[in-house]
């Protein structure tokens, strides 16, 4: 889980809409970097096809983009209501709007001068396909995404302990909370309320089980 990669994303969830002609097909933008990001919808076009996408950032004007797919994640149909399929663009010529937006949220997430250090959650998934989802839209780019209401904010250092389905074991993960989903905003977006966490420290093996659970699930289905 390369770190240079993870400090250039930042986790989000923003809805937008896309299309190669005109932006006309409903998605969220998962993540975003300064010259991309991954849009998850039910619409996927192979690549290299340029696509038109107007991102609409809460309480912000929309923001209009051209990009071109990298990149696609097709899911086998049994798997459609776990994993959000979708695909990583590559942004032609961001604007300043776009850029200046990116820059908003970094700036809002930069460590607080005493940030937090003692916070700890723990995460158990009581069935399979909800940690294959984290894992597939999260975990895999170096995030991971908590739904609590208890009020941590950017910068804030916490430790979780992921409790997997079918393994036999706690998996400790380290990081930094990078952004807060709150109650009005999640009933906007209609998700649940939570965390942003970017994953600072994670130990090879539980990396490595990770990856050959998730591969395991979902071969089952093809």
């Amino acid at each position: 889980m390369p770190n240079k990669r993870i400090t250039q994303r930042t986790f989000v969830r923003i809805p937008l809409l896309y299309g190669p002609l005109k932006s006309d097909a409903h998605g969220f933008a998962l993540n975003l970097s300064v010259g991309g990001l991954f849009i998850s919808g039910a619409r996927l076009f192979p690549p290299p096809s340029v696509l038109q996408i107007r991102l609409k950032p809460t309480n912000s004007d929309p923001i209009d983009l051209t990009g071109k797919i990298r990149w696609g994640l097709r899911v086998p149909p049994q798997l459609a209501n776990v994993i959000n399929q979708g695909m990583g663009i590559q942004l032609v010529s961001p604007p300043a709007a776009y850029l200046d937006y990116f820059s908003g949220l970094l700036i809002s997430k930069v460590p607080r001068s005493s940030p937090r250090m003692d916070a700890r959650l723990e995460v158990r998934f009581y069935d399979r396909d909800s940690f294959i989802k984290q894992y597939t839209e999260n975990i895999s780019h170096g995030g991971l995404f908590v739904a609590t209401d208890k009020p941590y904010m950017p910068g804030d250092k916490i430790k979780v302990d992921l409790i997997i389905p079918d393994l036999a074991a706690s998996w400790p993960i380290e990081g930094e909370v990078v952004y807060q989903l709150d109650e009005e905003r999640a009933r906007k977006l209609e998700t649940m309320q939570g965390i942003g966490i970017r994953i600072t420290q994670i130990s090879p093996g539980a990396e490595s089980a990770f990856r050959a659970y998730v591969h395991k699930i979902i071969s089952e289905y093809r």
